[in-house]
């Protein structure tokens, strides 16, 4: 019968260990500067909680249940903050491999991705402040020598923590690398410890396995998870095969964000956060309060009320976290026509920890009051009523604004047209009455020739003809007429070259009235806008 028993407790044991498996889950932020709202981060393994409902997570401070805010997985841009051990300590081969891991982060990095690069011994250096192009970094990476004689690890690591604390990216992953070996300020090690315990950056620890076969590596080993697990990290070994594969996996954690208000009030000093994500199994830490915090006793306010007539949307926006903002009876409808149905809600979600988005069956209806009220704040703070007024419904709103779009351009057509014909009927009365700038030749005035009305000959033809003044003494001397024609058989060789001569002249003359005639032209045209009729 025991040895049945005993069996039996073994195959429990076995399948509790087979189906509970130890995940890696931390509280990776802790956020105190926005109270009574607690925000934080959480670091888990991928898919440790794909499927959780959001309605069981539940938060307690001190043992105090906090309210629930938004909670979110985040996929944002992500800060690598690595420091390298660069004392002797370290192997020449396991350094190289190190190297070539760093490099291979830095290679694998997006455009919103970040890597700052550090080495420590007896002092700590920066090698990259992340705004590096990659060409620049793997160079420098590259240059690194590992020829330190001490190390200040504990002082090193408190540094890392500083810059993770103050990183402003969604996702920030310090990892340092060394055998966790202090030899300048020793008797510092439970004093490190201490203060990291309220280190608002949980710490990727990244050693040499070679340790594990080194005397008195064991003891290394142990004293260095001791440290990083202070900081709410985690530890991993490498090899010169696997390491480039296993630093890449710090980085394979989902990143939630999570946000929660306090009821209470919060004395100063140190206090225990504890998340549960629906699963049973808490996650906490250790937070301090360097100030008392005396509670929420104002009360809340609506800030504003925005609808959104083309999606039937209504946002409300408080001025601070309100626990019963899912409670369907907080927010009223009505309309001016009773006879009308007024809106109805279909769905209550929120965009942030303040602001509630209603979505509505319809906002297309006549004079819909909204009306906001029986709210309350995490403390129990009720806020006063507020209201808002829609006077016209959406198919109105539609059908004044095409009308107004089409007011404006049949106005503006109508300017164009009115503007078109006046200026034509000036042109014809300038004409017709013969309002129009004078052109001469040699001081004598060139008449522009009108069309005769009801020709047919005038049909291609310009505008304006210009024809030749009696007086021109000139033109007649060229003996261009009847008389002329009769007498060409009868002239001398020496009346004949004359005459050739006075029609080159005379052609020269053509031309040239012809030229005066057409800058005339053009410029009662451009005067005038007269289009050929």
């Amino acid at each position: 019968m025991k040895k049945f028993i005993t069996l039996l407790t073994a195959i429990v044991m076995i399948i509790s260990v087979v189906c509970v498996p130890v995940m890696a889950v931390n509280i990776t932020l802790v956020d105190l500067t926005s109270l009574p709202v607690i925000s934080t981060k959480l670091s888990a393994e991928p898919g440790t909680y794909d499927n959780f409902d959001e309605s069981k997570v539940v938060a307690y401070l001190d043992g105090n249940q906090l309210v629930n805010g938004v909670i979110e997985k985040q996929n944002e841009s992500i800060e690598w903050i690595l420091m390298i051990d660069t004392s002797k300590s370290v192997s020449e081969e396991y350094f190289k491999a190190e190297i070539n891991a760093v490099i291979s982060v830095l290679e694998g990095l997006r455009d919103s991705d970040t890597l700052r690069l550090y080495t420590f011994e007896e002092s700590t250096s920066m090698i990259l402040n992340g705004k590096e192009t990659k060409e620049d970094a793997q160079s420098r990476i590259k240059q690194i020598v590992c020829d330190g004689q001490d190390t200040r690890f504990y002082y090193a690591i408190e540094k890392l923590v500083g810059f993770a604390e103050a990183s402003k990216s969604s996702v920030c992953v310090p990892v340092i690398f060394s055998d966790g070996v202090e030899t300048i300020r020793p008797e510092d090690r439970s004093k490190t410890i201490d203060s990291l315990k309220y280190a608002n950056a949980p710490v990727y620890g990244y050693y040499p396995d070679l340790l594990e076969k080194m005397d008195g590596g064991k003891e290394k080993i142990a004293s260095f998870k001791e440290i990083i697990k202070a900081t709410g990290g985690e530890t991993k070994s490498f090899n010169i095969k696997n390491a480039s594969k296993t630093l890449a996996s710090f980085n394979s954690n989902d990143t939630w964000s999570l946000t929660f208000t306090s009821t209470k009030e919060i004395p100063e000093g140190d206090h225990t956060l504890s998340i549960d994500m629906g699963d049973g199994n808490k996650i906490e830490k250790i937070v301090q309060f360097d100030t008392a915090w005396e509670g929420d006793k104002e009360a809340p306010s609506v800030k504003s009320i925005i609808t959104d007539l083309e999606e039937n949307t209504v946002t409300v926006e408080f001025s601070e976290v309100v626990k019963n903002w899912d409670d369907e009876s907080l927010y009223s409808f009505s309309v001016a026509d009773e006879d009308e149905e007024p809106p109805k809600i279909l769905e209550i979600g929120r965009i942030s920890d303040q602001t509630v988005l209603l979505t509505m069956d319809t906002l297309d209806k006549s004079g819909i009051e909204i009306k906001v009220s029986g709210y309350i704040d995490a403390a129990d703070n009720k806020g006063e009523e507020a209201t808002k007024t829609l006077s016209i419904n959406q198919n109105v709103v539609k059908i004044l604004t095409t009308a107004g779009i089409g007011v404006v351009l049949l106005a503006v057509a109508a300017f164009v047209i009115v503007t078109i014909l006046t200026k034509k009927k000036k042109q014809k009365a300038a004409l017709e009455s013969g309002q129009i700038q004078a052109a001469y030749k040699n001081g004598k005035k060139i008449e522009p020739k009108q069309k005769q009305k009801g020709s047919k000959n005038n049909k291609k033809k310009p505008i304006m003809e210009f024809e030749i003044p009696d007086d021109d003494d000139d033109y007649r001397k060229s003996g261009k007429t009847k008389a002329s024609k009769e007498e060409k058989v009868k002239e001398t060789p020496e009346e004949r070259e004359a005459r050739i001569a006075a029609e080159k002249e005379q052609k020269k003359k053509e031309e040239k009235i012809k030229q005066e005639a057409a800058k005339f032209q053009f410029y009662f045209e451009e005067k005038f806008h007269m289009d050929d009729e």
